[in-house]
């Protein structure tokens, strides 16, 4: 429960401040976690690589966290990497629009 309200206060103070100082063309949520808090979608590999409008209205998108890429296990650790590289191209030219 402490950690709910400390990432709730951060979100509060920092990261919903940040987003409204300016018309950002896009924000890149980068992992499970920030789609969570950020863009209340839950599901990183549902969502990854999909355009999102936040709540505050701006574009977005979510891709994967890179620990998550690097992890040794991973079998398709080379095709994660080269899609979340294809993502953020693919956000920056929907962002362009």
């Amino acid at each position: 429960e402490d950690g709910v309200k400390a990432v709730q206060h951060c979100k509060e103070k920092h990261v919903d401040p940040l987003l409204q100082s300016r018309k950002w063309n896009r924000v890149d949520l980068v992992g499970g976690q920030a789609l969570r808090i950020v863009a209340q979608k839950k599901g990183i590999t549902k969502w990854k690589g999909r355009p999102l409008r936040l709540p505050s209205g701006h574009k977005a998108i979510a891709i994967l966290h890179p620990s998550y890429l690097k992890k040794p296990y991973l079998m398709e650790r080379e095709s994660r990497r080269k899609e979340t590289v294809d993502h953020l191209k693919k956000g920056l030219e929907e962002s362009a629009d």
